[in-house]
């Protein structure tokens, strides 16, 4: 038996629409322009951590590509004090092709040669501090095109 393309309709609810792969299409596509745009924006390298707890006082360190205007550790119960980070930019960071860096970076690597990587340690110590009481903090690391999106944690 052959059909004919009069013969055979689409109905305009049916998922073969058309219009429907269409915006799917254009959904996918603007997908990936947000998720290129989430890759691009600055990021923390690490995760803060702490570093030489005693009694009364806690180190916060994390990394950044950036050396940051301010760079910050919010703490208290309401995140109502501020202590100022330390910054020094590490002097012996290198990058090869196989790194998970950016394209742009990679672009810059040349018959796989380490490139020189630039990377910042942020570091502030939080005194005063009470043992057994968890206090909430989040770091906060400024820059003159963006702000880094800060995760609240605890001491």
């Amino acid at each position: 038996m052959l059909f004919f393309a009069e013969e055979i309709e689409t109905p305009p609810d049916s998922p073969r629409n058309p219009w429907f792969f269409a915006v799917l299409i254009l959904i996918v596509l603007l997908l990936g322009l947000i998720m290129q745009a989430e890759f691009d924006r600055p990021q923390l390298l690490t995760d803060p951590f702490l570093l030489f707890p005693t009694s009364k006082s806690v180190r916060v360190v994390w990394f950044t590509e950036f050396p940051g205007t301010r760079n910050s550790v919010i703490y208290g119960n309401n995140l109502e004090q501020s202590i100022a980070a330390n910054t020094v930019k590490l002097s012996r960071t290198r990058e090869d092709k196989d790194s998970r860096i950016s394209d742009e970076m990679k672009r810059g690597i040349i018959d796989s040669n380490p490139i020189d990587r630039d990377i910042w340690r942020h570091e502030a110590e939080i005194t005063d501090l009470t043992p057994g009481d968890r206090i909430p903090y989040l770091v906060k690391s400024e820059r003159e095109d963006a702000n880094l999106p800060a995760a609240k944690s605890s001491i």
